[in-house]
């Protein structure tokens, strides 16, 4: 073998150097070596590249065959060649992806009918998808359409409460101011019943009634005017006896009596009043 080898780089050195250089060659048996390594490389080197060039001319005949099946594969499920749309594209994608799992190497029409019937099946999961897609975005539409009116309902509510809540206000303020005014007034009538009562006393007069004891005497009044309204009540029912009724003229003349001494204070209270 290495004999094979030396008389090789011979001949390649031979064809490639002149008698000269192989004769400096000849003389220097470490140089000649060095070259012969060389040589030997690129030889190795020479042959690797044909044989990868011979596997990628094998399979790029692979890739035109397999092309050459996916355009079969395409005619026979009526899919057009010359402009494909991104959904044909994507069936071919699919059909060829279920051949290579099926480890098909020409598929026959059933293996192609039973592929584009897969696909079709996607595509329907797909279509039932989407339709319950937009079915639950209607639903949510109306969901957010009646939250919308609820909320404007809502809106509208608050917006009355809050011109409710400033009348109230407005009323409680004016309530307040009228309350302010009465109390001055009422500390006014104070100073000025006071002021009177010092002219008064300054000039030797004391005054008899006062503000208290008016609405002593209002309150008397009103205690009489009910008691009497009182005896008129008894005193009608007086009237509905028999006259036969024992102790009836006696009843009714104490009626009287008390109704009399009534309108005596009566009158007497309005007198001081």
């Amino acid at each position: 073998m290495e004999a094979r080898n030396q008389a090789f780089v011979e001949r390649f050195c031979a064809s490639i150097l002149s008698e000269q250089q192989l004769a400096q060659l000849s003389l220097d048996p470490a140089e000649r070596q060095e070259v012969q390594q060389r040589v030997a490389q690129q030889a190795e080197a020479s042959t690797q590249a044909a044989t990868l060039a011979a596997e990628a001319s094998r399979q790029a005949q692979h890739y035109e065959a397999e092309a050459r099946l996916v355009q079969e594969v395409l005619e026979v499920a009526g899919l057009p060649l010359d402009s494909l749309s991104a959904r044909a594209q994507l069936c071919a994608s699919l059909i060829a992806g279920v051949c290579g799992a099926l480890g098909l190497a020409r598929p026959g029409l059933p293996e192609v009918l039973a592929a584009w019937a897969q696909v079709k099946l996607r595509e329907s999961r797909a279509v039932v998808l989407q339709a319950k897609l937009k079915q639950h975005s209607a639903e949510v539409e109306r969901d957010a359409s009646r939250a919308r009116a609820r909320l404007q309902q809502l809106q509208a509510a608050l917006a009355k409460v809050q011109h409710q809540q400033h009348a109230a206000e407005r009323r409680a303020r004016a309530e307040g101011q009228q309350v302010a005014e009465l109390e001055a007034k009422q500390q006014e009538y104070g100073k000025t019943l006071e002021k009177c009562a010092r002219k008064l006393a300054a000039n030797g007069a004391v005054p008899e009634i006062h503000h208290s004891t008016l609405v002593e005497k209002r309150a008397a009044l009103q205690e009489l005017q009910a008691r009497a309204a009182d005896l008129q009540q008894q005193l009608a029912s007086y009237h509905s006896l028999p006259p036969s009724a024992l102790g009836a003229g006696m009843m009714l003349q104490q009626a009287r009596e008390r109704l009399r001494a009534a309108q005596e204070r009566l009158e007497s209270g309005l007198a001081d009043l």
